[in-house]
């Protein structure tokens, strides 16, 4: 999705592997090409892959590290880390190592909303300048009355700013009202298109949508998400709001040259600020599934809800046939559709899919503005093992 959002300037995750890095004619995961999966071949075989192709290809394309998160029947079947987290100290990556994962922030922030949803608390339909005291969305005329909640989750509210400001560490933290009144980077978040019309990637939207739950809920964002989504998930490594000193035990990464990606805070963390690990997501990915009496593994009552969103074409110069709905992307038919979220900012880049009536997931997030390609590779690997079919990949 940062294909027009924080790291990628309106490219898409294959176009930034292009930019990025030099991609042979064979992709090393065809060297490793495997047979679909059998009963008797699992989680097993494909973590075996894994370990095959992952130290390879990090090293054609010259990617410290990687963390990764594979789910088959509903749970973790895989929680690591490859390479190292820090070129300069070769601190090792392991499933523990603090990422951000930019854009899958939102589908993270998702899950918070409709929670409030769910509960009675907020109504998706209900024009979010009704709950908002701090700061309003303006307009010249009365498009400001329309933008709901459900449009801000699924980028269709109209608004511009397709990625939340980030700054250095060392520089004086930002509050969100700063940002949202464009005093971080000089533009304020405003409407520039009929809400509802059509879709529009916005980080601005998911800005908004962080206010919003500060005001209905009457917590700081964080707070918020950590009791709704974290702790149930038992995400003990994840947050929102991370310190300068967790900020600093972060994965270094690496910008397109391979030099070091000096520390930044993002200022809107619902858009692109969450830190978390493979581990943590993991159990995140556990909950779009859940058993069923008979043993079988299916979508949880949140998945079922996700698949089931309005959804809007994608609006991207070279994707086709891309549709998005409530902080996910949703693709494919029953029973392989997938939600899926791609994730990139200053030195990573990250990628979510989830198949919830097959049981299987995949999370890759790699400490590299080159990591396009090796997640390309991965999911192309993941895919053809499964024989399921990928989304677009933007």
């Amino acid at each position: 999705m940062d294909g027009v959002g924080e790291g990628w300037g309106g490219r898409t995750l294959r176009q930034v592997a292009k930019t990025c890095v030099v991609l042979r004619i064979t992709p090393v995961c065809l060297l490793f090409a495997p047979t679909p999966a059998t009963p008797q071949e699992g989680p097993d075989h494909f973590r075996t892959l894994l370990d095959s192709v992952v130290p390879a290809l990090l090293a054609e394309h010259e990617v410290p590290g990687l963390i990764v998160a594979y789910l088959h029947d509903g749970v973790p079947a895989l929680t690591k880390g490859y390479g190292v987290a820090d070129p300069s100290s070769e601190r090792v990556m392991e499933a523990s190592t603090p990422m951000n994962v930019a854009s899958l922030s939102k589908p993270v922030t998702a899950w918070g909303v409709l929670r409030l949803a769910a509960e009675g608390h907020l109504d998706l339909a209900q024009p979010v300048n009704e709950r908002l005291t701090r700061w309003r969305l303006s307009d010249s005329g009365d498009r400001s009355r329309e933008v709901t909640a459900g449009h801000l989750l699924g980028h269709t509210a109209g608004l511009n700013v397709p990625s939340a400001p980030m700054v250095p560490l060392d520089q004086a933290n930002m509050t969100l009202l700063a940002a949202l009144s464009g005093e971080v980077d000089g533009t304020a978040v405003a409407i520039v298109q009929e809400p509802g019309a059509s879709w529009q990637y916005s980080g601005g939207g998911y800005m908004v949508l962080e206010l919003l739950v500060e005001e209905v809920s009457g917590q700081r964002f964080d707070d918020f998400m950590r009791a709704t989504v974290f702790e149930p998930n038992l995400m003990t490594g994840s947050t929102f709001s991370p310190t300068g000193d967790e900020i600093r035990t972060i994965a270094a990464g690496t910008d397109s040259e391979g030099n070091p990606v000096a520390p930044y805070r993002v200022i809107g963390a619902a858009a692109g600020g969450l830190v978390t690990n493979a581990a943590d997501m993991g159990r995140l990915l556990a909950s779009y599934f859940e058993r069923a009496d008979d043993g079988a593994t299916g979508p949880s009552e949140m998945a079922v809800h996700l698949l089931n969103a309005p959804t809007a074409e994608v609006t991207i110069e070279g994707v086709e046939n891309a549709f998005y709905g409530y902080g996910h992307g949703v693709s494919g038919q029953d029973p392989d559709r997938t939600l899926y979220h791609s994730g990139g900012n200053p030195g990573v880049v990250a990628y979510m899919i989830v198949a919830p009536y097959r049981g299987i997931a995949l999370f890759l997030a790699a400490n590299s503005d080159r990591g396009a390609g090796v997640l390309i590779s991965l999911l192309e690997l993941w895919a053809d093992f499964h024989r399921i079919g990928l989304p677009p990949l933007y």
